[in-house]
């Protein structure tokens, strides 16, 4: 099957929830002063599942700060500028983060994971959208509006285990390769 059969749709139309968080004001301790909610910001972001934050706010941030939105697990977070631009990560558990982030949530009809590599793939192109003098920034109108030519799920998800798989023959290589004898 082409992909030039399989329907291009914008990254807007496949998650039902597409937002960013803030960033509490450094001067309230009180925000910050219990590990109540994780809060990622972009150095957090890997390029695989994000296991921990570096970060928490507490839960008087989240009840006093309306943009310090709690997105769920699962959800697809990229960074939008600075040098982290473009880094992506996928999280284990509910988390909140700052402004620099993009998150997607609450997929429809498309495997977190194959958006995933998919971004991961085509960030030298996603960079390249960038706006900005100093520093590039990719804002979430242009991730929102990025086409991404979508298989049907299933054939998402043997292109996500053939990924994987791949992953982790090239992760043990690399492992033997560093062995020393």
């Amino acid at each position: 099957m082409s992909n030039k059969l399989w329907p291009k749709k914008k990254i807007s139309w496949l998650f039902d929830v597409i937002g960013s968080g803030t960033t509490p004001s450094a001067s309230n301790e009180m925000y910050y002063n219990s590990p109540d909610m994780a809060w990622l910001n972009t150095g957090d972001l890997t390029d695989s599942y994000i296991e921990k934050t570096s970060k928490y706010v507490s839960q008087q941030a989240l009840d006093e700060i309306s943009a310090l939105t709690v997105f769920p697990k699962d959800s697809l977070v990229m960074a939008m500028y600075g040098a982290t631009i473009g880094k992506l990560g996928i999280t284990k558990y509910e988390t909140t983060t700052n402004q620099a982030c993009c998150v997607l949530s609450k997929p429809r009809e498309v495997i977190t994971k194959f958006i995933f590599y998919w971004l991961m793939g085509h960030r030298a192109e996603i960079i390249n959208l960038s706006q900005g003098g100093g520093q590039p920034n990719i804002s979430q109108g242009i991730i929102r509006d990025i086409r991404i030519a979508v298989p049907p799920v299933e054939l998402q998800n043997k292109i996500v285990t053939f990924i994987d798989k791949n992953f982790e023959e090239t992760n043990q290589l690399s492992q033997f390769h560093n062995c020393s004898f």
